[in-house]
């Protein structure tokens, strides 16, 4: 299908009628075995919405039954790509900065759809330590370790494209003293070793029009870890979980008032906290789409380059195309 199909295409093409066909979502009920209620409320005469209402209706029970049936690594890793904002960067770009090139865009669908890496690729993650030593994780057995790896400091490149986004947007809509990598000796603390101090380095600061200073600190968290666990099983039972988890920690390691955590899940979920900041600095809902989708393409973007860089000499093809698209 990809060979066939450049990403523009996919991205573009328009699947409405397909989607919300009432005779396949019909379809989709009986090959299932049952389907949700409403689908056995469907009104005689034509009313508005009412396929919508269907196509939402059945897409939600489909859901629950794909979470109940996936081990609860795959399932926390499912909420993690949905929620406001998560999958926006599946719709047509709102602007060009949030135009994904095909190399990335494709790669973001196999993350997002959990494919083996592909033909020609390392079989084993191929960052590397300080020392020259290759981490070397099975990729066929986690296609989405890539995300998470830290060693050869993807993630951390990661990190600071979220928050130079996130600086420059909140500078463009007018916030007051923005500046990035803020230390606040208040929050300072031992460290656990013993030896010296932990500075407290906060992500971006700028000034609240209520008063004072708030202190913004990034972070991107895999849901898919210790979902498995006793302690962390309600990463694959509760949208958000692990998002929330870990605002509770970022609030416990910056006591008191002034801490904003902005927390995503690495596959695209925002944290409450996040989506209440969007909220508050956008000029209105139009803006706030525009900026859930180009914090979606800078996140995806980052993860292509994270998932590229593991899965060489498979990524030089990739490279060639990028530099051509």
């Amino acid at each position: 299908f990809f060979k066939q199909k450049t990403a523009y295409e996919i991205r573009n093409c328009d699947w409405s009628s397909d989607v919300c066909s009432s005779d396949l979502v019909c379809a989709a009920a009986v090959q299932a075995g049952e389907g949700p209620d409403a689908l056995l409320k469907v009104p005689a005469e034509s009313e508005a919405g009412v396929q919508k209402r269907l196509v939402k209706a059945c897409t939600a029970w489909k859901r629950n039954v794909l979470l109940n049936a996936l081990p609860p690594e795959q399932a926390a890793q499912l909420r993690s790509a949905s929620g406001a904002g998560a999958g926006s960067w599946l719709l047509p770009p709102t602007g060009p900065e949030n135009q994904l090139a095909n190399p990335h865009f494709l790669t973001a669908v196999a993350l997002r759809l959990r494919l083996p890496p592909p033909p020609g690729s390392s079989s084993r993650c191929s960052h590397r330590r300080p020392g020259g030593q290759l981490c070397g994780v099975d990729l066929s057995a986690d296609p989405a370790h890539p995300l998470v790896c830290p060693v050869g400091g993807s993630t951390c490149v990661r990190h600071d494209a979220v928050r130079d986004w996130l600086a420059a947007w909140l500078k463009a809509r007018g916030a007051a003293g923005v500046a990035t990598e803020q230390w606040v000796p208040a929050w300072d603390r031992p460290r656990r070793d013993g030896e010296g101090v932990e500075a407290a380095r906060l992500d971006v600061a700028f000034a609240d029009p209520a008063g004072g200073m708030l202190y913004v600190d990034v972070s991107v968290t895999s849901a898919a870890s210790g979902a498995g666990t006793p302690e962390g099983r309600s990463r694959a039972t509760r949208n958000g979980a692990a998002a929330a988890a870990m605002e509770e920690r970022k609030h416990r390691r910056y006591p008191g008032g002034g801490l904003v955590p902005f927390v995503l899940e690495a596959h695209g979920r925002l944290g409450l906290e996040a989506q209440s900041l969007l909220r508050r600095w956008a000029a209105d809902d139009a803006d706030l789409c525009a900026a859930r989708q180009a914090l979606a393409a800078t996140l995806q973007r980052a993860n292509a380059d994270a998932y590229l860089s593991a899965v060489r000499p498979f990524a030089a093809h990739f490279r060639a195309a990028r530099a051509g698209a």
